[in-house]
């Protein structure tokens, strides 16, 4: 008996990303070592036991084989929406794969985060997920592989984990990997589906330092999605739509001619009140750290 529940225990477990073709990483002598670089993420997620999957458009994934990553690919349309010259694919396309998983643990992250060697950790990371939570964390800035230790970086998430039976209640649609603003509507909205919120308080996620590849135009554009996602929330009433308690609370921070002005005066093609989208941001952080439970 004892054997069969340890066996029922066992979780598969799937990461999903985007491996990016044109990754760039400079060395010492300014020679570019990014393709190297991912491989190594990309063998920190594999040593955890997870199978990789990387969504990239066919073009990208003819690029990609070549490089000779252990990952599996999956072709999907690429939005018009670019950072940095590449056209990216969706964050939707990521959750609604998880969604035809069964009975999976199921990573969101992105392609130049690191895992820590310390497998038993991320073992029992797996095991802190129950199918009603979504855990996210920040990842720790570094300078050098030769270093693991480094900087918490405050401003987002890389993050994310969730059981896949609740992969087809996330609607992350417009989003794009490597676009600013998706990491902080993933939990919003997780919130807004009655998921439990687990904020991981951890140093086991490394990212080196690179230049800032999104530009005040892809910011702007997430910016724009996140409070039209915001507002499709609203009912008649004024109030957020949500399956917990939630709403109430945050509608009333966020009036509803607010949100409309911000929607008139945000585009990608014109300057965004970057003041007023920086406190957004400060507030969101609060609300997601006071609406999670800290898991270490």
């Amino acid at each position: 008996m004892d054997l069969v529940r340890v066996a029922l225990r066992i979780v598969m477990t799937t990461i999903i990303t985007s491996l990016n073709p044109y990754i760039k990483r400079l060395d010492d002598n300014g020679v570019n070592f990014g393709a190297d670089y991912q491989r190594q993420c990309v063998e920190s997620w594999i040593g955890t036991g997870a199978k990789v999957v990387s969504l990239n458009s066919r073009n990208e994934i003819k690029n990609l084989a070549k490089m000779g990553y252990d990952v599996n690919f999956l072709p999907v349309e690429v939005r018009p929406f670019e950072v940095d010259g590449r056209a990216l694919p969706g964050i939707a396309d990521a959750v609604q794969f998880a969604a035809t998983l069964e009975d999976e643990t199921v990573f969101i992250v992105n392609s130049d985060i690191l895992f820590s060697s310390d497998v038993e950790y991320l073992k029992s990371v797996e095991n802190m997920i129950g199918e009603n939570d979504l855990v996210f964390a920040n990842r720790i800035d570094i300078n050098s592989l030769k270093s693991k230790s480094g900087d918490l970086y405050p401003y987002g998430y890389d993050v994310f984990a969730f059981h896949s039976s609740r992969g087809g209640d996330l609607d992350l649609r417009g989003f794009n990997f490597g676009s600013p603003w998706w990491d902080y509507w993933m939990p919003m909205d997780a919130m807004f589906s009655g998921m439990n919120l687990k904020w991981l308080r951890s140093e086991h996620f490394f990212h080196l330092t690179h230049d800032q590849a999104w530009d005040w135009s892809s910011w702007n554009f997430g910016f724009a999605l996140f409070i039209q996602k915001i507002q499709s929330r609203v009912n008649q009433s004024g109030r957020i739509v949500t399956t917990g308690d939630f709403g109430a609370g945050f509608s009333n921070f966020l009036l509803m001619d607010v949100l409309s002005d911000l929607q008139k005066g945000i585009s990608s093609n014109a300057a965004a009140p970057h003041e007023l989208g920086m406190e957004m941001s400060r507030y969101i952080r609060g609300v997601l750290s006071g609406h999670s439970s800290a898991i270490q």
